[in-house]
């Protein structure tokens, strides 16, 4: 039997058979897998069948060990960073795509669609890490109260974090809503000013890239932040 560790956002587990595999979303725990086989089972080992010929080793297990918090915060800030300067249609996004961009990030690193929606289109804390229903009326029940931060309450971001912002201030109508104008990536916070990284953000040439910036902390457009739940 072949054995490999390897966490739980790796991709291309195991490259010593006939064939790439890639299983970049499995949970914790133990696996093996066959050669004649195209998924992996939990537990157990294999059985050849009829006319089985094992040219490999007949089994492989595979150890998967959980992803702290932590570097699932880490991986959703690098592979964002990675894309720096791209435009729209060289990440095949479309539209008002600063949401999409992060759903993007979050589905390529592993985080579940349970943390982060894979397919959020709305710049809201409730599309982005909640339910997906982007018309929560001011005053009704918040799915996300427990992860969503007014920027007043002096709540300081953690790298990972979702921050929402109200360009012109129509959003403030709704003191308690979650929504938003636009949405970028948490960097990290550093002597009062907030370093993020955002898709849809339109540079000096006027072209809308993945761009790396800082903005005071205080600053007014910055309506609060969304924490998923790593």
């Amino acid at each position: 039997m072949v054995s490999k560790t390897i966490d739980s956002t790796s991709l291309d587990v195991f490259a010593g058979l006939d064939q790439m595999l890639n299983y970049s979303t499995l949970a914790a725990g133990t696996y093996y897998w066959c050669v004649t086989a195209t998924v992996l089972e939990e537990g157990g080992g294999c059985n050849g069948g009829i006319g089985t010929v094992w040219y490999y080793p007949a089994t492989v297990k595979i150890t998967v060990k959980a992803v702290s918090t932590s570097s699932l915060r880490d991986a959703i800030v690098a592979k964002a960073m990675s894309y720096e300067g791209k435009n729209a249609s060289q990440l095949g996004l479309s539209g008002a795509w600063c949401a999409s961009f992060v759903s993007k990030c979050a589905k390529e690193v592993g985080v579940p669609a349970s943390v982060i929606r894979h397919n959020a289109t709305y710049a809201t804390a409730v599309d982005l890490i909640g339910p997906g229903d982007a018309k929560v009326k001011e005053g009704d029940p918040d799915p996300v109260a427990d992860r969503w931060h007014l920027a007043s309450t002096g709540y300081i971001p953690r790298p990972g974090d979702l921050v929402i912002y109200d360009w012109d201030g129509y959003w403030w109508k709704y003191p308690t809503s979650n929504y938003g104008d636009h949405v970028g990536i948490v960097r990290y916070v550093k002597d009062g000013k907030l370093y993020t990284i955002e898709g849809n953000y339109k540079n000096n040439d006027g072209v809308y890239r993945v761009t790396a910036r800082s903005i005071d902390l205080k600053h007014l457009t910055i309506k609060g932040y969304a924490s998923p739940a790593y």
